[in-house]
């Protein structure tokens, strides 16, 4: 097995594991927080990722500038569809 391969599995397992704990973290606080709030704090821990995403010279607007308009358009609108 290569090394990419390898890669690419662990890192499947690593985003199944995050999925599942998101997903089971979600059911438990059901109730008790205001889905505001969840979508609140979702977003702040999201914000954890960009120092990750983020390439060795890019400048901090670069990890939310888009390089597709065109795409970014098609789901602009399609998440106001639903």
């Amino acid at each position: 097995m290569s090394d990419q391969t390898l890669k690419g599995i662990l890192l499947a397992f690593a985003a199944f594991a995050a999925y599942a704990w998101s997903d089971a973290s979600v059911k438990l606080i059901e109730g008790q927080i205001s889905p505001i709030e969840s979508a609140f704090f979702g977003a702040v821990f999201g914000l954890a990722a960009l120092p990750f995403i983020r390439k060795r010279n890019d400048r901090w607007a670069d990890v939310v500038r888009t390089t597709n308009r065109p795409l970014w358009l098609i789901r602009f609108f399609a998440s106001g569809i639903g």
